[in-house]
């Protein structure tokens, strides 16, 4: 009765498309979950690139700014990239060129140190011409805690975007 039970055993097909479908259903969710993470990464990394370039524009528009201007931009920027204060370093800085080189006007940084002249030899900025400025927004926003999920090492989503003042030859700060 034995043999006869292994012999209907091994030819039965019955329960073949389970196996099959426990052998292949953690390769198919890894696959999908990994394109979601994904996804998700190219949507915050996009987002706070455009966020970037929004207050660029919003502060290139201006000729004069103060603190509570720029503090208004940064809370702009928080809610669009839609992450905590802690997640994000933001700095806004006028650089202006002379004869002898770029110089700091003035910066405003949260997280951040603010922007010195002596930061700028390292640097690679559009071409100006002399008594001429231009407005940099610095940004560096951490990942959503989603992208964590697989422990990898994911780093930031740095941003630097450069705008010429639109109304004026530089925008000024005042306290």
């Amino acid at each position: 009765m034995t043999t006869k039970f292994a012999k209907r055993f091994l030819k039965s097909k019955d329960g073949v498309a389970a196996i099959e479908f426990a052998l292949v259903a953690p390769l198919i969710l890894t696959l999908f979950l990994g394109s979601v993470i994904l996804s998700l990464l190219f949507r915050d990394a996009k987002t706070a690139e455009r966020a970037t370039s929004v207050i660029s524009d919003v502060i290139s528009r201006k000729t004069t700014v103060d603190g509570a201007y720029l503090n208004q931009c940064y809370i702009l920027f928080q809610s669009m990239v839609n992450r905590p204060a802690s997640a994000i370093k933001f700095r806004i800085s006028s650089v202006k060129k002379s004869a002898s080189g770029l110089k700091v006007d003035w910066s405003y940084a949260v997280s951040w140190q603010q922007l010195a002249t002596a930061d700028l030899a390292s640097r690679t900025f559009p071409m100006i011409s002399d008594n001429d400025s231009f407005v940099v927004i610095e940004s560096s926003v951490q990942p959503s805690p989603l992208s964590g999920f697989l422990n990898l090492p994911i780093g930031n989503y740095e941003n630097t975007a450069t705008e010429r003042p639109r109304f004026t030859a530089a925008v000024t700060k005042t306290n």
